[in-house]
């Protein structure tokens, strides 16, 4: 790994304090350098949320004392501004925008979704993408330098995997998050084009079948003390994640960035 290319930077990662990508990004974009914004509480709050919230803080802070954790819900226009003049009052700007928090997915038939369910799976990838990316723009644009990347969902191989058997007739799906995943990568095409005049990047990562793996184990492999193993996890996309923040991915905007992960493994 090439340390500190990120120094200076600040990256907040929506939703990325449980284990999983958005917090293995945060250690990853941490150990290259970054400040890093914290944030749970759209879907998880509470003093377990908090004390994960506080878990992971203290192993960044093992190696990068710049981090900072904010409870705010994404859905709440009131909260995304506080989300992000709290981080703009510690590290004085936000130049990495990572939408990771999101829904929960729930294959069932189309009408049997509820309405509160529907709800809860598209409101975190719609209106919390929309609100960040809506506070992070003016930031990005005065500095003319800014990254978004949006975490949405590699469709082809979910759909592989939910047919994997044979004869297999779909009756079940997770409509309500597909549509929310393709809906947010949907506007990263929409908003790329205009905004990459400011040196601002919009690109979107969709992951497929991704091993979990704990945020001290993903420590342990950023820091070389510990091999990958042969199955794709989340450091594999924290380290995309990671090139697109970089000087080197400038000319990147626009793009879908396809992880189907591990069904190819499997088959």
């Amino acid at each position: 790994m090439i340390k500190k290319k990120l120094n200076g930077k600040t990256a907040l990662i929506t939703g990325s304090t449980r284990k999983g990508i958005g917090a293995t990004t945060a250690l990853t974009l941490a150990h290259y350098g970054a400040n890093i914004i914290l944030n749970y509480g759209t879907g998880s709050k509470g003093e377990a949320a908090s004390k994960r919230a506080a878990a992971l803080e203290k192993i960044i802070k093992k190696f990068n004392k710049n981090v900072l954790t904010i409870a705010a819900d994404v859905t709440q226009e009131k909260d995304v501004q506080k989300l992000f003049s709290s981080g703009f009052k510690k590290f004085g700007s936000v130049d990495i925008l990572v939408n990771n928090a999101g829904g929960t997915w729930i294959p069932q038939d189309f009408a049997q979704i509820k309405t509160s369910h529907f709800k809860q799976a598209t409101r975190p990838e719609i209106e919390g993408t929309f609100f960040c990316i809506r506070e992070a723009l003016p930031l990005m644009r005065k500095k003319r330098w800014g990254r978004i990347i949006n975490i949405c969902l590699d469709l082809k191989t979910m759909e592989l995997s939910l047919g994997e058997t044979p004869d297999h007739i779909l009756d079940k799906y997770p409509y309500d998050f597909a549509l929310a995943k393709y809906t947010k990568q949907h506007l990263t095409e929409l908003i790329s084009p205009l905004e990459f005049k400011y040196g601002i990047t919009c690109n979107n990562i969709l992951p497929g079948i991704i091993e979990e793996m704990s945020n001290e184990e993903a420590l342990e492999i950023i820091q070389g003390k510990r091999e990958q193993s042969f199955f794709f996890n989340p450091l594999d996309v924290a380290e995309t994640i990671a090139y697109l923040c970089s000087e080197e991915a400038r000319s990147i905007t626009n793009s879908n960035l396809n992880i189907p992960g591990n069904l190819y493994k499997r088959i």
